[in-house]
């Protein structure tokens, strides 16, 4: 969206430099107030808890499951790699509730997606960080599949 009205700005002033100077003032003001907005307003925070409430969460679980994926997102793998510690981001309730799950059913594989959408350091991979949270919640690391070459999880 941002690259979008940024765009926008830029066929506006593009649009202003010919003999369309009213229609590319015009396209630049919305598209800049497109842009103030967008920066002021939790757009899309809010646009991302009505996609969220559109998926409940389910009360009862299978009786049997036979793999678990965790798309990670939690770990800063920068911090980590650098600190040589697991340093926590964000969306923690990624690898929190794979906890319970991971208990209910021992037999379960677990996969596990992240590896570095980081340009500065691409080496830093999410899932050699997860690999030392993991230990503290007691889970046989022969259950888990660290997929390590993912952009993102998006």
């Amino acid at each position: 969206m941002w690259g979008l009205l940024l765009g926008v700005v830029l066929w506006g002033r593009a649009f202003g430099i010919n003999n369309w100077h009213l229609f590319g003032a015009r396209l630049t003001i919305f598209a800049t107030a497109g842009l103030v907005f967008l920066g002021v307003f939790p757009v899309g925070a809010k646009l991302l808890v009505l996609l969220e409430n559109r998926f409940p969460i389910p009360q009862t679980l299978p009786e049997s499951v036979d793999g678990i994926i965790a798309l990670v997102g939690v770990a800063d793998s920068y911090e980590s790699a650098k600190r040589g510690q697991f340093q926590i981001g964000s969306a923690v309730e990624r690898i929190t509730g794979m906890v319970e799950p991971a208990k209910q059913y021992p037999k379960a594989k677990i996969a596990f997606s992240g590896g570095s959408g980081g340009v500065t350091l691409p080496e830093a991979k999410e899932a050699d960080a997860i690999k030392k949270l993991l230990t503290l919640f007691a889970i046989d690391q022969d259950r888990i599949i660290y997929e390590r070459e993912s952009r993102n999880t998006f």
